[in-house]
């Protein structure tokens, strides 16, 4: 009698516990977990420290989709030198911003099928690093409508997920031209008289 009833209580407090779990998920992730996702690629050329497969995709500041993947990819030239290309794999989830043609909402299915990938980088859409967290160093990926800048497409392989092409972030901007600055201040200024001077 005393094992049916062991049985039985350890039967309901497993099916409490999954019950639980099932309701956590669908309160804190239930809409990213049913919602259709759109699966993008972008190729960066420098370093990406900082950036994580889980990091935030955003689009003026809105968190639209996460990073899935992050993969090194390395092209040998001719002359065998080598030159890498770091691969990020987006999800983005089109129900996580609105489009309003005349007023009137497209739903996600229309707007999937009515635009594509191709139609945004078309209409302007760029990727670029970012910084999400100063004191972490954490980076998210930020889409940015940057029509003016052409896209320069790097993937190295036909086929595969659509291509949002890069362009560098702002921080990657001051960092060049701070380097810039110092290689041509290095070039003009004799370094070595302006220390005997000194």
């Amino acid at each position: 009698m005393s094992k049916s009833s062991n049985l039985t209580v350890i039967g309901a407090f497993v099916l409490g516990a999954v019950l639980l779990l099932v309701v956590a998920a669908l309160l804190f992730g239930g809409s990213a977990l049913f919602a259709s996702k759109r699966t993008l690629v972008s190729y960066f050329p420098g370093s990406v420290k900082g950036l994580r497969e889980g990091s935030s995709v955003a689009l003026n500041g809105v968190r639209v989709g996460y990073v899935k993947d992050l993969r090194l990819q390395g092209e040998i030239k001719p002359d065998r030198s080598m030159a890498m290309l770091v691969m990020v794999t987006m999800e983005v989830v089109p129900a996580s911003f609105e489009l309003l043609p005349n007023g009137t909402e497209i739903g996600t299915e229309e707007r999937l099928k009515l635009l594509s990938p191709e139609q945004y980088v078309k209409a302007g859409i760029r990727a670029k690093l970012g910084t999400e967290s100063i004191v972490t160093g954490q980076l998210l990926v930020e889409l940015d409508f940057r029509p003016e800048i052409a896209a320069v497409y790097r993937a190295r392989r036909p086929g595969g997920p659509p291509e949002i092409p890069t362009i560098p972030g702002d921080v990657q901007q001051v960092v060049e031209s701070l380097q810039s600055f110092f290689s041509k201040m290095t070039k003009e200024v004799d370094v070595e008289k302006l220390a005997r001077d000194v």
